[in-house]
């Protein structure tokens, strides 16, 4: 009937038609018999996941919509595509003569055969034959399809076209009995902070928009998994929270959720722009598939976090996606009652990073307020959340895992901090090239000095890595202050410090890993090394409040002894042990200056472990003698007798014509066979 109307429009040059559909199509799940008014929207066809209409009423008006919709699609979107060669996919044995090139899938489902209509009875009775040809009507057909077409793929770039123009060319088989998978999207709502009431409104059209967007093709397309966003299934939870607590309104809606029994939990917030479409079966839901199958974790175990081309180089991670799996395992809380508005999206990430299950999606977003801009609301961090909380969920985790998955195995998380003054990108090309252990998960804190002109080529190379963090300091603070702010970032369980200008073995982060697995309570077997330099040193990342020292010149000098001391004292004073020698684990310092002799390093280093003899004066040796028993003293310690870690010259000689304090450290040594020695002062 529906056929004959359209038929008969055509014959009468009607420019538009109306189909009147029923509402005996939506599932008659919906249309239950309550005190409250049903309020039913189109989407909502589908929300059953399988098609449940109200007897065959419904049916025969959601079939109509359907082949209206669909019939012809193929052919259209194999000639709208350049990259190929027109080919169609037909399901079929391919037994059909067939006068076109054509792709033919016999592993789908065959249909009939041969079926024709004969129409000598309706002709004979109703003297009725078709007016419009059969190309005509085609072609009036594809046109129709055709312009419906160039809308969906007007505005998209020639990849979101390409995959798009690929989907119009495929069929799916479909099952009546589907799952259905949920998408509950966090999404705090508040004009604090605002022009107006108006705004936030105007935020939440915005992001709507957007949302459906990106998401167009999961609500209304028959297939094996049907999904569900919240953008036409609203629940709104009164929060009623101090002003920017917005981690309280993530925690009080994501329960909701959960309790729901929402699937995946997005952390958005309300001036987030979605800008590629398909990331939630696409690259959502099967990155955590990926991740279970790779890491050998239950289904939905990890955290994945978008990409946020506003601001590519900040550690916000702005939207964040769990799985209930994650809700399960803590009873609901999504994030702990720590974390206030700052802060929560790295703890998932790296929560999950020690298993090797936190990835960085290629799918874009971007960022209306916060990053570098002010925020609408006091920033509060959660301080110290990198040990306490971090630590207490890994182990809750872990021990919820120990039972119910066995199989999964927790990860040695690194960190590898580089400060960086000249930014020299022949040796961070080869750091950052560095191979990794399939058991360790790194990652890169590169701290820059704000005037070097290479900081824009090397966020360029290296900007869109997961696993590598850019810092720019506001101004030049120096080397001790750059690896401070890198280990306030850090969330590891070890430290790798590297200078810019050294050249790792390539296995260094696999001998890393193996000499800290060798020596788990070590800070890093000639026990209870004195120190060790920061151009390749490992350390515990612990809650001991040790920093390198300030007091120290930019370029250093005596910081890694002062660093080291602490560590150890630390450290032993807490059950631990010193530092361990890694002979394996080696990095290569080139010449300075290609070999030519310069002592200006020497003389920057030699003020810095100066400092040292007061802050360590029990580690420091005085010797009044003459200069040749003080040199004797000096042969005899460089010579192999173990003294201690600094040597304090005083007294007047030939050698030494001015009282002189040096340490071992910073003295260039020269020791021939004549015992000529030679002290550089500058």
């Amino acid at each position: 009937m529906t056929f004959n109307l359209i038929h008969a429009a055509v014959h009468r040059s009607v420019q538009r038609f109306l189909y009147a559909s029923s509402a005996c199509f939506y599932p008659t799940s919906l249309q239950h018999h309550g005190t409250n008014p049903i309020s039913l929207r189109e989407h909502e066809v589908w929300s059953s996941g399988a098609p449940n209409p109200q007897g065959l009423y419904g049916l025969e008006k959601l079939n109509s919509e359907l082949l209206l919709m669909q019939f012809l699609r193929k052919a259209l979107a194999a000639f709208m595509d350049p990259t190929t060669q027109h080919e169609i996919e037909i399901w079929g044995d391919a037994k059909l003569p067939l006068h076109r090139q054509l792709y033919m899938d016999d592993s789908r489902p065959v249909g009939v055969h041969s079926r024709n209509s004969n129409n000598e009875f309706i002709t004979k009775i109703l003297s009725w034959t078709p007016k419009i040809s059969l190309e005509a009507g085609m072609m009036k057909t594809a046109n129709r399809i055709r312009g419906e077409m160039e809308k969906m793929l007007n505005g998209t770039d020639k990849t979101a076209r390409t995959e798009l123009l690929s989907t119009f060319k495929t069929s799916k088989v479909v099952y009546l009995n589907r799952p259905t998978i949920t998408f509950a999207i966090i999404l705090p709502i508040t004009s604090r902070g605002l022009e107006g009431p108006e705004k936030s409104l105007e935020n939440l059209r915005t992001f709507a928009k957007f949302l459906a967007h990106t998401t167009w093709r999961y609500t209304r397309e028959l297939g094996l998994v049907h999904f569900q966003e919240g953008i036409t299934d609203v629940s709104t939870e009164i929060c009623n929270v101090p002003r920017g607590h917005v981690c309280a309104i993530w925690r009080q809606c994501a329960r909701r959720a959960w309790k729901e029994k929402a699937d995946y939990f997005v952390l958005m917030g309300d001036d987030v722009v979605l800008l590629d479409e398909g990331w939630m079966r696409d690259i959502i839901h099967e990155q955590f598939t990926l991740i279970a199958q790779h890491e050998h974790v239950p289904q939905g175990m990890g955290c994945v976090a978008f990409t946020d081309v506003t601001f590519p180089g900040m550690p916000t991670f702005p939207v964040t996606v769990i799985h209930r799996t994650h809700m399960n395992a803590f009873g609901g809380q999504v994030i702990p009652n720590v974390f206030i508005n700052q802060d929560a999206d790295p703890f998932l990430f790296q929560l999950y990073r020690k298993w090797g299950c936190s990835i960085m999606i290629p799918s874009r977003l971007c960022n209306g307020i916060g990053g570098s801009l002010p925020a609408r609301y006091i920033q509060q961090h959660a301080d110290g959340w990198t040990f306490g909380p971090l630590t207490e969920a890994a182990s809750a985790l872990e021990t919820s895992l120990a039972t119910s998955f066995p199989a999964a195995t927790r990860k040695m998380t690194l960190d590898i901090i580089i400060p960086s003054y000249l930014v020299l990108l022949p040796f961070l090309d080869a750091i950052l090239a560095l191979k990794e252990s399939p058991t360790c998960e790194t990652m890169f804190i590169i701290i820059d000095n704000p005037h070097c002109p290479k900081i824009t080529e090397l966020e360029a190379k290296y900007a869109h890595r997961p696993d590598i963090r850019i810092r720019i300091n506001e101004s030049n603070l120096g080397a001790s202050a750059s690896r401070n702010r890198g280990m306030k970032e850090s969330a590891a369980d070890w430290i790798l410090f590297l200078d810019d200008d050294v050249t790792p073995q390539d296995d260094i982060l696999i001998e890393a890993e193996k000499a800290i697995r060798a020596n788990p309570q070590a800070d890093e077997n000639e026990s209870d090394m004195p120190w060790g330099v920061t151009a390749n040193l490992i350390a515990r990342r612990v809650q001991d409040g040790v920093e390198f020292d300030l007091q120290v010149p930019k370029r250093g000098g005596g910081e890694d002894i002062d660093f080291c001391r602490k560590k150890r004292d630390f450290s032993v004073a807490h059950g631990g042990e010193g530092f361990y020698p890694a002979p394996r684990v080696i990095a290569t310092h080139p010449w300075w200056k290609n070999g030519q002799r310069s002592y200006w390093r020497f003389y920057m280093w030699s003020k810095g472990d100066g400092g040292l003899m007061k802050l360590y004066p029990n580690l420091t040796l005085s010797d009044s003698r003459p200069g040749n028993s003080a040199l004797n003293q000096l042969n005899s310690w460089v010579q192999g007798e173990r003294g201690t870690e600094h040597l304090n010259i005083e007294g007047g000689s030939n050698y030494f014509p001015t009282p002189v304090r040096y340490t071992v450290q910073n003295m260039l040594l020269y020791i021939s066979a004549q015992r000529r020695f030679y002290l550089y002062k500058i």
